[in-house]
């Protein structure tokens, strides 16, 4: 029996989805293009249906269908299938899918209905195979990089085309370019033609090992005429394409200071700075319940100055009472007027290394609406009694007036909670910090057993000296007074989006869907290079079976290894977004949530809080919750992509400092600790705190261990998808478990 015969009896027996590799393995088939030729061959026959890397038998009564795409005399589109019945499609469906008259196609019927004529309407679900014959032909469209492979595409009646580097012809993401499109050998291949229009007439370059490669695409080499520039000059360039080679034409040197690099990247990701020369005074027309005389502090980092939220606690007979403040923002920036309008531009504040872009005016941020020490302020406050199992007994949200009495920091907070060590200034908020504590570890356990997933997570902060050289790179860990304000900020907003939602007020929630399948096969296949098992995958679908995965994992691993295996994990899930429907979210296991914790630094909570006071001063039925309603809808796509835009913003600063720091360190030899055994390579941390990989030859792999000590030399850097990596090659053996004894 033939390889491919074998594979489709097995398919047909199992009846289920099966990734590549796992047939490569079953079949001992080494070469992964031999698996996939034959997979494809029987897909274009319909026998097999494919969907991100897997592939199940189709069966005869299911509802996907395989047939030839055709057209009626009235233009309708319809897919005919063996037993010459037709599928219905609908003309949008086939446009956004690129599918033509010819193709073979699987298509997904909308029922099981049948009639004498044809099966009821239907959707292609993925064009198979192309008609034999496709005339080349050209475009006019614009090309994008994809973050994740660094690949360029375009796309095309609904399909994504990549290019391949040589095909480009010059062009750069955003540019808009002509493609000539043709198929050869069945496969549809594009290439660029001629860049009809530079998104950017001018982009930077960087000069290295004598050549001036593009910041953006270094495999873009340029020339510059009287060129006298030192090694790793940046310059802002026009430039042009002619037989394969830039000509540049310098425009201006770009500045290696700290804050004009920082200014660049901010321009670059649209930020701006807000004026911070108007005056504000609160439009305030809501009844306060006065709460200045209740015990209320802040717990932040030690320099941060939007302080956006405090916290009070009361310990009673059968529980808690905890209050949430939130700054009352929405006062001083009603919706829709000119600063709100420009708060929502930015969509959020951003904290790249050292430096602050707020949403607001300093004026606001820091001042008026902070909840400074000693400072009578105007809040929402969000009060929630709590039982000793955790459980919400009452809740009320209502505008208020607090003070805070301290400004605490968590570093601090965390000395005190974790070695019972306390400034002197603490002490009268003693036993407030223990109870609320002791309230945050109940708070904890129950998440837990609802199915939030906790990763071990860690940041790296780059120290700088007065230089502004960076000099030391510290790992910050979340201590218990981290977890405590995240539990209680996470409770306020919980009960604050149920309340707003059974209410059927106008919103903007925080949704996280479940991970797709693609990247759960790709977790498949890192869990399984870190020497890992996943058996099941279907139960990674769910919070509880995805939790109880994380935690089996977890099990017998140090800390580090859990930090390691955090990141693979966090690379399967789904990106979280702003929408103004609620479809639950997956991470925290809540089938609502929204934000209203933050309306200092974040536009969903800005508006949201708009919403509350529309609701307090005139109700459910007032006339402005349909305008608050569209207005949700518009704005919630532009915040997640702004929030998207900060955290590519904060990530290139810290990249720039980390390859600064790092790159003094070149062929420099260290003493490295081993902090992960993956089945090709250590994942190991420098007395110095670089953390890095180190490749070995099979003769190795089974030798080292967790928290072996090794001498390493650095060998090179690299950014990749926003993430910073260096590469090690091994120097000497050493003793295992031990340092190695000085010669």
């Amino acid at each position: 029996m033939s390889l491919e015969k074998q594979v489709e009896e097995f398919l047909k027996r199992t009846r289920k989805f099966w990734n590549v590799w796992e047939l490569q393995e079953k079949f001992n088939v080494v070469d992964k293009s031999k698996m996939l030729d034959i997979l494809n061959g029987l897909e274009e026959k319909g026998i097999i249906y494919g969907e991100e890397d897997s592939y199940v038998y189709v069966i005869e009564d299911s509802v996907l269908k395989f047939g030839v795409l055709k057209k009626s005399n009235k233009k309708n589109y319809y897919v005919e299938l063996k037993n010459h019945m037709k599928v219905l499609l609908d003309k949008e469906n086939v446009r956004n899918l690129g599918a033509l008259e010819g193709d073979y196609v699987f298509v997904l019927l909308n029922s099981f209905r049948c009639t004498k004529k044809h099966y009821d309407t239907g959707i292609i679900k993925k064009v198979v195979k192309r008609r034999e014959c496709m005339a080349k032909y050209i475009i006019k469209t614009w090309i994008e990089k994809d973050s994740s492979n660094q690949q360029y595409y375009f796309y095309f009646h609904g399909k994504k085309f990549f290019l391949r580097e040589h095909e480009l012809n010059g062009a750069f993401a955003g540019d808009c370019i002509g493609v000539e499109i043709c198929e050869e050998s069945g496969k549809m291949i594009a290439k660029v033609v001629e860049v009809l229009e530079r998104k950017k007439p001018c982009k930077e370059f960087i000069k290295k090992n004598g050549e001036w490669r593009s910041i953006e695409n270094p495999n873009y080499v340029g020339v510059l005429d009287k060129d006298s520039y030192k090694e790793d000059t940046r310059i802002l360039a026009n430039y042009s394409y002619v037989n394969g080679v830039f000509q540049l034409e310098f425009v201006k040197e770009i500045s290696n200071k700290l804050w004009d690099v920082v200014l660049d990247m901010a321009q670059f990701y649209d930020f701006s700075l807000p004026d911070n020369t108007k005056n504000f005074v609160a439009l305030d027309s809501h009844e306060r319940r006065d709460l200045r005389d209740l015990k209320t502090f802040t717990i932040d980092p030690v320099q941060a100055k939007d302080l956006d939220d405090a916290v009070s606690i009361e310990r009673h007979s059968d529980g808690y009472r905890l209050y949430v403040h939130i700054a009352d923002v929405d006062a001083y920036v009603p919706f829709k007027s000119e600063v709100f309008v420009e708060a929502m531009k930015r969509g959020t504040s951003c904290y790249p290394s050292h430096f602050v872009w707020p949403m607001l005016p300093n004026r606001l941020s820091n001042e008026l609406c902070s909840l400074n020490e000693h400072e009578s302020k105007l809040a929402k406050t969000i009060m929630l009694d709590v039982s000793y199992s955790g459980e919400v007994l009452d809740m009320q949200v209502f505008p208020s007036l607090i003070r805070s009495d301290k400004k605490m920091s968590y570093d601090q907070v965390n000395l005190f909670l974790d070695r019972n060590v306390m400034r002197e200034d603490y002490l009268p908020f003693q036993q407030d910090l223990l109870a609320m504590n002791e309230l945050s570890q109940i708070l904890q356990s129950r998440k837990f057993k609802r199915g939030y997933l906790a990763f071990e997570t860690s940041e790296l902060d780059v120290i700088l000296n007065s230089a502004e050289v960076p000099v030391e790179i510290k790992e910050e860990v979340m201590g218990p007074a981290n977890r405590m304000i995240e539990n209680f900020m996470l409770l306020a907003n919980e009960v604050v989006t149920d309340y707003c939602y059974f209410l059927g007020l106008p919103f903007v929630y925080r949704n996280h869907e479940a991970p797709s399948l693609s990247k759960l096969y790709s977790l498949l296949d890192s869990m399984k290079k870190a020497r890992f098992r996943l058996r099941k995958l279907e139960e990674l679908r769910n919070q509880k079976g995805y939790q109880r995965y994380l935690h089996s994992v977890f099990q017998n691993c140090s800390m580090e290894e859990r930090k390691y295996i955090s990141g693979l994990f966090l690379r399967s899930m789904e990106r979280a977004c702003y929408g103004d429907s609620c479809i639950g979210h997956f991470g925290l296991a809540l089938e609502r949530y929204a934000t209203v914790t933050s309306p200092i630094r974040r536009g969903s909570d800005l508006l949201n809080h708009a919403v509350l006071s529309e609701f307090f001063a005139h109700g459910v039925d007032s006339l402005k919750m349909d305008e608050l309603r569209e207005y949700a809808s518009l704005v919630a796509p532009h915040l997640t992509e702004r929030e998207m835009a900060a955290e590519c913003f904060e990530k290139d600063v810290q990249n720039y400092l980390l390859q600064k720091y790092v790159n003094q360190y070149l062929d420099c030899t260290f003493m490295a600790t081993v902090e992960f055994v993956a089945k090709e390579s250590l994942y190991i941390r420098t007395d110095n705190n670089i953390w890095g990989i180190l490749p070995l030859a099979s003769p190795f792999q089974s030798k080292y261990s967790v928290h072996d000590q090794i001498y390493v030399r650095l060998v090179s850097t690299k950014v990749l998808d926003k993430n910073f990596s260096c590469s090690f090659e091994r120097v000497s053996d050493l003793k295992l478990n031990r340092k190695p004894e000085t010669k």
